[in-house]
């Protein structure tokens, strides 16, 4: 789950292999609000394209160079927010990618859980219960001034 951005518990791939969080976002816009770089995405459906999509927005943390899952460099936007994993929850960096072809909306990189200590089964799934269908929630901020779309 991505409290802070209004996301109810959803399945997510623990990759080791991974470097980084990527989270399957569409429609990725940035702006400007109060002199701060933000970003506006959409993430749709669910892990089957059904259920609850999101609109969200976060504070633009930084633009990152990442390898995808072919070994081709491209940079992306990453967004720092909370990750709830059980009762567990710590601050992550998330980048925003097109996963439409990944059968996981959202992977969770070594980076993602090195600074909470957490243990990998290989071998189990779920091991907190599996998650609850999306909830009905929209995590839309409130803008406090004009913005300039760029």
């Amino acid at each position: 789950m991505l409290p802070e951005l209004g996301i109810a518990p959803f399945r997510a791939k623990i990759d080791t292999g991974a470097r980084s969080a990527a989270l399957h976002a569409t429609r990725i816009h940035t702006f400007e609000r109060d002199g701060v770089r933000w970003v506006r995405f959409h993430i749709p459906g669910n892990d089957h394209g059904r259920g609850r999509s999101y609109e969200c927005e976060a504070p633009l943390h930084e633009t990152r160079e990442v390898r995808n899952t072919g070994g081709v460099a491209q940079p992306r936007l990453v967004v720092r927010t909370q990750l709830a994993l059980g009762s567990a929850r710590w601050t992550i960096d998330v980048t925003l990618a097109n996963r439409t072809e990944m059968g996981y909306r959202m992977i969770l990189g070594r980076a993602s859980l090195r600074a909470h200590k957490v243990v990998i089964h290989p071998d189990r799934s779920f091991l907190m219960g599996r998650p609850v269908p999306d909830s009905p929630r929209v995590a839309i901020a409130k803008p406090t001034r004009k913005e300039t779309d760029t």
